[in-house]
C-alpha cells in the first residue's frame, strides 16, 4: 500500500470510468477503466465488494490489467 501511495498520482493525471456490472444479495460487482493521461499504461479493474447491513463494504476485492 506505501508504494501505492508513494507513487505519487494526482487527480489531473488520470480519469476513471465505472459500471455496475450486477448485484448479489451483498455483493456488487464493478467494472472500472484508469485512464492515466501521462502515457502510463491504462488499467481495466473489477472489483467485488461485499456490503454489511449498515451499507458500509466490510470485503473489498480488486483485480486489475494493464492494457497493451
Amino acid at each position: 500500500m506505501k508504494a501505492w501511495a508513494d507513487a505519487g498520482d494526482k487527480p489531473e493525471d488520470w480519469t476513471f470510468e465505472w459500471t455496475l456490472l450486477g448485484k448479489d444479495g451483498d455483493t456488487a460487482f464493478v467494472q472500472g477503466l484508469t485512464t492515466y493521461l501521462n502515457d502510463e499504461p491504462t488499467y481495466d479493474n473489477l472489483w467485488v465488494i461485499r456490503f454489511a447491513e449498515d451499507g458500509r463494504a466490510r470485503e473489498f476485492t480488486e483485480w486489475y490489467m494493464a492494457r497493451k
